[in-house]
């Protein structure tokens, strides 16, 4: 288990720096973790109706350095929430680490994030996206979502969705009939866009609710394998 007993305060501190929040959480994996040999055992494939599920980012693989790179904070700093996404480096193993710290505000409400730039236009193609990972923290909830193209990520129209974690190795799916649409931090529709297409960046992201419903603050992460796009297999009539 990954249990951290710092304080939160002298962790503020500590996440100013973002070489250190690198430092300390390879660190703690380093010592922890019981990581497979080899690569994630997802693959893509074709299935029945001829589409290939298709894999957006790939963080097992070694000879791909670029899928780390791009990757920028969208998180609620002005309460000292923070947030980063790392390599894990082992021998003949690799993945990637969403590092986060959770400060909430009086009401209980907080954010930390990462997003990608990585422009999408055949998702209506694609019946979910599909999520590899491992998550340790007591958080479980967490939210994938896709941007439109826009200036600045706080006007941007986004289509987001919750996941839940168990705290093993799981592949979650996500169906895009459950994202979604919002603008500003306000839901504006409850429905699939037509215009799904238009997805510009993708992000992660811990949150906790008002109140600290069902979420904690303090610190987490979510070990990342694979983040993909997948079409269901239609029954044949």
């Amino acid at each position: 288990m990954f249990e951290i007993n710092l304080k939160l305060n002298h962790l503020r501190m500590m996440i100013k720096n973002t070489s250190v929040v690198v430092l300390i959480c390879t660190t703690l994996l380093m010592n922890t973790h019981n990581a497979m040999e080899g690569k994630s055992s997802y693959k893509t494939y074709l299935n029945r109706s001829g589409l290939f599920n298709k894999t957006l980012f790939d963080f097992t693989d070694t000879n791909n350095k670029e899928v780390f790179t791009g990757w920028t904070e969208y998180s609620h700093t002005a309460q000292g929430s923070k947030a980063t996404l790392v390599p894990l480096h082992g021998q003949n193993y690799q993945s990637a680490i969403f590092f986060y710290l959770l400060n909430s505000r009086s009401n209980g409400s907080s954010f930390a994030g990462v997003k990608r730039i990585n422009y999408i236009s055949v998702l209506p193609k694609y019946d979910g996206a599909k999520i590899d990972l491992h998550r340790q923290g007591l958080n479980s909830t967490f939210k994938l979502i896709f941007y439109e193209k826009c200036e600045g990520t706080q006007n941007c129209i986004s289509y987001e969705s919750n996941f839940q974690t168990s705290g093993l190795r799981q592949q979650i799916e996500i169906p895009f009939s459950k994202f979604t649409q919002y603008c500003r931090g306000r839901q504006i529709s409850n429905t699939l866009p037509s215009n799904l297409n238009k997805v510009y960046q993708i992000g992660i992201q811990a949150y906790t609710g008002r109140n600290g419903t069902k979420q904690h603050s303090g610190v987490g992460y979510i070990e990342i394998f694979t983040i993909s796009i997948y079409k269901e297999a239609r029954k044949s009539v």
